[in-house]
């Protein structure tokens, strides 16, 4: 009798042993599957359930503690959805000021997050009217996207400049008053930029205001708000982009 308990005990622990490692292979499988799916199919996915994309979006972070890596992960989301051109701002102008840490933790997000499909995306980051910096890890051109970092000097004195400019040319006889439209000002300010105006804003921090991010280009944006840019969700993200591709924009009429 005490042999036949001793055997049935080993035999239920040998199932058991045979349970739990088929469970893990299909666990293992599972996951295998899954990332073999690449998170990229399914952030495209999401794209396709969305009513309309922004081609360019501003972060405005009005927040006194910064996450690059919470940035860098929408910066990665928004390239696998199809977005163009990101606006990055900061008040004290640190993202911009510390670009080469930024790029580094994007470079390191793009193999995360695209796993095997982070070869296919190119990143341009743009730092002011003079240096552009690649990131190495893309090469098409077909999945690109523009990473503008701003700070206080691209906004309100950006405009000043200009205005000090435009008067001194007048002054002294270089340009006619009547020269001076808003298209004439759109086309120099386009120019500085590069990249087309935001359509969409997120806002992140509790302050009512943007604090002097690009005054002049925002004035057909939809600005949406959420409470921190820390510890940010995939889902959060998309909640926002579908919160805008939901909104009739009327521009005034």
């Amino acid at each position: 009798m005490f042999e036949q308990l001793v055997l049935r005990l080993i035999h239920c622990i040998l199932s058991f042993g045979v349970f739990v490692k088929q469970c893990t292979s299909y666990f293992i499988h599972f996951g295998l599957v899954f990332k073999q799916k690449s998170s990229v199919d399914f952030i495209k996915a999401d794209a396709r359930q969305i009513n309309k994309l922004p081609v360019h979006i501003g972060i405005v972070v009005l927040e006194e503690k910064l996450s690059y890596t919470d940035i860098a992960n929408i910066i990665i989301w928004s390239l696998a959805l199809g977005i163009s051109c990101i606006s990055v701002y900061d008040v004290n102008g640190e993202f911009k000021r510390n670009h080469a840490v930024l790029k580094e933790v994007v470079a390191k997000k793009q193999k995360e997050i695209l796993h095997d499909e982070s070869t296919k995306y190119s990143i341009c980051l743009h730092t002011n009217n003079q240096t552009d910096l690649y990131l190495e890890n893309g090469y098409s051109n077909n999945c690109k996207i523009d990473i503008q970092l701003v700070g206080p000097e691209d906004g309100r004195r950006e405009l000043v400049k200009l205005a000090q400019n435009l008067s001194r040319e007048v002054a002294t006889h270089q340009r006619k008053l009547e020269d001076i439209t808003i298209q004439h000002i759109d086309n120099i300010l386009q120019g500085t930029n590069k990249l087309p105006d935001p359509d969409l804003i997120i806002r992140f921090g509790t302050v009512d205001s943007l604090l002097g991010f690009l005054p002049w280009q925002i004035r057909l944006t939809e600005i949406l708000t959420h409470q921190t840019h820390d510890g940010l969700t995939y889902k959060s993200f998309i909640s926002l982009l579908h919160s805008y591709g939901d909104t009739d924009q009327r521009f005034g009429r």
